[in-house]
């Protein structure tokens, strides 16, 4: 979303700077110094009125940054900050606490494009080149994996296409803004998806700036209108990037870079929840790589194999559309 993400500390930097140089804030201090000096010294109303000028042009000297609303105009105008969209789902009707009126509630999420975020941070001065550099460290090391672009699945089915491929992976989970051990517990809980490249240097895959930020919706609503319609977007722009992929500005050329999704990160229950596997964990089906029920994995102590979902037994699953059989 930015190509350096607006941090709390800039913030109070940028507004320390305001309040010390407004003309109104100018440190007492200062301004009674120099009027004082120029008073004693008997100087010209006019030379005053100069000076009186001065203090007050380096008061105004950051005005165009002095409310918030400037600031992301600032960062919009230079591409350094993309606007979340907002993604409509549906409009239900909500009966008012006098049971008389019926009020729409719109049901909606934000989300921020992949293909600008991506493009953003690879256009970071020096980034591309740490990548490249970075790939070619991996391709080097052969006593050893560290990073899936020297596994054996990508070696096979990515580097004989013969293109820019960078790797990625999607994140999801579920956050609670609000007390979830009080009486509203749930009330304000969302769902967060993150993307993140596979392919940085450790010393930057490590900062919170190479995380970005992808969707954000409200976890009732996805439980209303279903992993299709929160998804759906996230989807057609995976299916971009790795068919079409972006063009990015490096070295003063133009750059086709394509990625490929290699894995959907989460815990359990963010996982279950993204891949459309029951989210409680109390249900006979619950595992979503195995077949095994509840009971069953109380006291298995091996690995059964034969019960590991497949593609087949997933499209039986999908044909009997019954959770309760099928932990989907």
């Amino acid at each position: 979303m930015l190509k350096h993400q607006i941090q709390s500390s800039r913030n109070d930097i940028i507004n320390d700077i305001l309040k010390s140089l407004k003309s109104n804030d100018v440190p007492v201090t200062a301004v009674e110094c120099i009027r004082n000096a120029l008073d004693n010294n008997q100087i010209k109303s006019k030379i005053l009125s100069k000076c009186d000028d001065i203090l007050y042009s380096y008061g105004i000297i950051f005005s165009f940054v002095d409310l918030e609303y400037k600031i992301f105009d600032l960062l919009k105008a230079y591409k350094g900050f993309y606007e979340a969209e907002k993604i409509d789902f549906a409009t239900k009707l909500e009966t008012i606490s006098d049971g008389d009126k019926l009020n729409p509630t719109d049901s909606f999420g934000w989300y921020v494009p992949l293909e600008k975020t991506i493009k953003s941070f690879l256009e970071i001065t020096n980034m591309f080149d740490s990548i490249l550099n970075y790939i070619s460290e991996l391709r080097l090391e052969n006593n050893f994996i560290s990073n899936v672009m020297q596994a054996k699945f990508w070696k096979k089915f990515v580097e004989p296409l013969n293109e820019l491929i960078l790797p990625f992976y999607v994140y999801h989970d579920d956050l609670e803004v609000g007390n979830a051990l009080g009486p509203h517990a749930g009330t304000n809980k969302f769902g967060c998806t993150y993307a993140s490249l596979g392919c940085l240097p450790p010393i930057i895959a490590s900062q919170l700036d190479s995380i970005f930020f992808v969707f954000l919706d409200r976890s009732e609503v996805a439980k209303k209108v279903g992993n299709y319609e929160i998804f759906k977007h996230l989807i057609n722009e995976l299916n971009f990037l790795r068919n079409t992929g972006i063009v990015i500005n490096y070295n003063s050329e133009n750059i086709l870079v394509k990625f490929q999704l290699v894995q959907i990160v989460g815990d359990n229950l963010g996982l279950n929840t993204m891949l459309g596997f029951v989210s409680s964990f109390n249900c006979n089906f619950s595992c979503r790589i195995c077949e095994v029920t509840s009971e069953e994995s109380s006291y298995m102590i091996v690995e059964d194999e034969s019960q590991f979902r497949t593609k087949e037994n997933y499209e039986l699953d999908i044909e009997i559309d019954d959770f309760r059989q099928t932990g989907r």
